[in-house]
């Protein structure tokens, strides 16, 4: 129970403080930091009562240390005010009532978010819970596993600094959407980057009895990013987009895969015209569990 109760209680303390910020999108430097409390809660217990801690939970820890931690500095350095889901959350709750956007932001936002933590985390959990004390030896599934992580974080790390980079570029009359590095072979590179490497802890958790049972969780944070909280609140926003609508005949949506050439019948224009919203670093790579997406 000790990773439950660490995670929800530190879940509860940041829900009151983010009601007192009135930023309830605070949560989102916080999802890689889940993680990692509910682990090192474990690990922290372990080294007090004199458990020797073993190789393979070390080294998964330091993996999903990593991912956190930058995750968090990721998210939370270009973090100003409460981004626009949540704006919308609260505005449509408190339309209802003060009472009810208390028990919807603590119920939707928070304990929601803490349960899809437990469960993505499940792999990493199980390791850090069930590897023999004191053994020192790594099998070829970690070493493999730890091959998938680090694809998958590369992956991710520089889908997101190319991102970084296209935004400061001020070149006049570059493309509002980015194309080019792997952003031309999928339109979600840190995403998909983000879903591969928790294969590689769950690759790990399988070299311990039974740990092939947490296959659920690299499967749930997939589908979670790939169909719920991720790629289709980011396709929706743009999907009117006549840029982006080409940028959807030539690029994969998630897999990456070659560049397509566009049909261009010449019946539209490929131009972003100055009304439409435009593509901002602060809504890539953040977690979100919607009350709507758990209709």
């Amino acid at each position: 129970y000790l990773p439950v109760v660490t995670l929800y209680g530190y879940l509860i303390l940041l829900f009151f403080y983010c009601q007192f910020k009135k930023d309830n999108s605070i949560i989102d430097t916080n999802w890689g930091l889940t993680f990692n409390i509910s682990n090192w809660s474990v690990l922290i217990y372990q080294w007090a009562i004199g458990v020797e801690v073993p190789a393979r939970a070390i080294l998964s820890n330091c993996l999903v240390l990593i991912w956190g931690v930058r995750l968090a500095y990721h998210i939370g350095a270009r973090h100003k005010v409460e981004d626009y889901r949540y704006v919308d959350m609260r505005t449509r709750w408190n339309a209802i009532g003060p009472n009810y956007y208390y028990f919807a932001a603590f119920t939707y936002v928070f304990m929601l978010q803490g349960l899809f933590s437990l469960i993505s985390n499940s792999a990493a959990l199980y390791i850090t819970i069930y590897s023999l004390p004191g053994d020192n030896t790594l099998s070829w599934l970690d070493y493999a596993g730890a091959a998938i992580w680090l694809f998958g974080f590369v992956f991710e790390v520089v889908g997101d600094e190319q991102l970084k980079y296209h935004l400061k570029d001020k070149t006049p009359g570059k493309k509002k959407f980015i194309t080019w590095g792997l952003w031309r072979y999928t339109r979600h590179p840190n995403y998909f980057g983000e879903s591969v490497l928790w294969w590689g802890i769950y690759l790990m958790a399988c070299s311990i009895d039974l740990g092939w049972v947490t296959f659920y969780a690299p499967l749930f944070i997939g589908l979670l990013i790939r169909f719920v909280s991720g790629v289709p609140l980011l396709e929706q926003k743009y999907i009117n987009n006549p840029e982006f609508q080409r940028t959807m005949e030539t690029t994969n949506v998630f897999f990456p895969w070659f560049y397509r050439e566009p049909k261009d019948d010449g019946s539209r224009s490929t131009e972003t015209p100055a009304n439409y919203p435009q593509v901002h670093d602060n809504e890539q790579n953040q977690p979100l569990v919607s009350e709507d997406a758990q209709a």
